[in-house]
């Protein structure tokens, strides 16, 4: 059972009288609450409003009851993504570029009451990401703005586009630390480049799983190939500020001009909190195409994660037999360890790839 929900989405400011309507919407998540955030564009003034952050109580809406909506608007914010947050979070987190050396991270302490406060982290210089060229034009990487963020053990991942060297897009990623969060103010943990050879990338998503693994999803195109996409991915155990080698999953059979495509997403199944499910565009010849699909790093059966089935694995589960810790989501139910998720691994035993 699914039950939608709708907001208005003219703003008035009531000191003035000013009204405003909300484009570029973000969602986001925690165990409490939903957030939506989006920017504000004057309609009787053509002046800007900043951002509205809106909180939404989690748990009359999951039933289909009405539910309260509160809502902060902060003038000075702009193009704020609201975090999916996995685990327990101190906040609710937001990011945003604030300059060319700087991230905004904003955050709402008490949804039932919320008011919104934010902190600049410093982040290697940067400029805005061009058009990028492909066959079929010139496709807008729009201005830098954040695409999307994760919140997971103290981490927030987030990423946008930024210029490049010999491209005119890359992908750029940060892990912001907020492990000591806020007895010490969020900083940056590592950065780095999503590189496709001999291409631009744009409109990356990343998000990271129970493992410490970390999947981007992007788009890639120059002036001879296609508008393409393509994953990333990392290990806890790589250099800090390292990707993996880019993994191609589709293309289009034409080219794109103008604005095209710039709502990717990654995430992590609520089922075992490894796989990762992402979502993307391609072009083809009668318009844009959703691409969605998963991708692993290292599979679901090896427990340990060191890259292989084996029986150290089966003798992680037998350890933590009838609970519901590490392990139980290799098989149904996904809330406990029992035979199911044994017979699973032995079933995947040497074949991890």
């Amino acid at each position: 059972v699914w039950y939608k929900y709708r907001t208005w989405s003219v703003i008035t400011n009531t000191g003035n009288g000013d009204t405003f309507w909300v484009d570029y919407p973000g969602l986001g998540f925690d165990d409490g609450f939903y957030y939506v955030t989006g920017n504000l564009f004057g309609l009787n003034n053509g002046g800007w409003g900043g951002v509205l952050y809106r909180v939404f109580d989690k748990a009359p809406m999951l039933v289909g009851d009405p539910v309260l909506i509160a809502d902060v608007r902060k003038a000075g914010h702009a193009s704020m993504q609201c975090a999916q947050h996995y685990g327990d979070a101190p906040s609710a987190f937001f990011v945003g570029r604030n300059n060319s050396t700087e991230l905004r991270v904003a955050h709402i302490n008490n949804p039932l009451n919320p008011s919104v406060v934010s902190e600049l982290v410093a982040v290697p210089n940067h400029g805005t990401p061009g058009g990028v060229s492909n066959p079929g034009g010139s496709i807008s990487a729009l201005d830098g703005r954040i695409m999307n963020a994760h919140y997971r053990d103290g981490s927030l991942w987030t990423t946008h586009g930024v210029s490049g060297n010999s491209v005119n897009a890359i992908g750029r990623w940060y892990e912001i630390d907020f492990a000591n969060w806020p007895t010490n103010p969020p900083m940056l943990a590592q950065s780095g480049d999503a590189v496709v050879s001999g291409m631009s990338t744009f409109f990356p998503a990343i998000s990271a799983n129970k493992r410490g693994e970390v999947v981007m999803v992007l788009a890639s195109a120059n002036s001879s190939t296609n508008p393409s996409l393509q994953l990333v991915g990392r290990k806890p155990t790589d250099a800090l500020g390292s990707m993996g080698t880019s993994t191609f999953i589709a293309s289009g059979n034409s080219g794109a001009d103008g604005r095209w495509g710039d709502y990717f997403d990654m995430t992590v199944d609520p089922n075992n909190d490894i796989v990762f499910w992402y979502i993307g565009e391609v072009q083809n010849n009668s318009g844009w195409q959703t691409v969605i699909g998963s991708a692993l790093i290292t599979c679901i059966e090896d427990i340990n994660a060191d890259g292989s089935v084996n029986v150290s694995d089966i003798l992680s589960l037998i350890s933590d037999w009838g609970s519901g810790g590490s392990g139980a989501e290799v098989a149904e139910p996904y809330d406990i360890i029992d035979v199911s998720d044994v017979l699973g691994v032995v079933s995947a035993l040497g074949n991890c790839p």
